[in-house]
C-alpha cells in the first residue's frame, strides 16, 4: 500500500485482534441468549428444571451457572 506506515507484523497483529473481537462478540452473544433463556424459563415457572429429565438441578449449580439447563446427572 503506498503511504501506509503498516507492515505485516503490525498487520498480522491486526487481524488476530479483529478475529478476537469477533469471537468475544460471538461469545457474549451465546452468554446474552443463554441468560434470555433462563428469565423465559423464569416466567414460565420452570426455572431450575433439568430440560432432559425434569429434576431440580442443585441450587449451588444454579447459584453458579444461573442459566444451566441440565442437571449434574444429565450432564455427564
Amino acid at each position: 500500500m503506498l503511504g501506509s506506515t503498516e507492515d505485516e507484523d503490525d498487520l498480522r497483529i491486526i487481524g488476530q485482534d479483529s478475529e478476537l473481537l469477533v469471537t468475544l462478540q460471538e461469545s457474549d452473544l451465546t452468554w446474552l441468549k443463554s441468560v434470555s433463556e433462563a428469565v423465559e424459563r423464569i416466567d414460565n415457572g420452570n426455572y431450575g428444571e433439568c430440560v432432559s429429565c425434569g429434576q431440580d438441578i442443585d441450587e449451588e449449580t444454579l447459584a453458579a451457572l444461573p442459566w444451566v439447563v441440565f442437571c449434574l446427572r444429565c450432564t455427564h
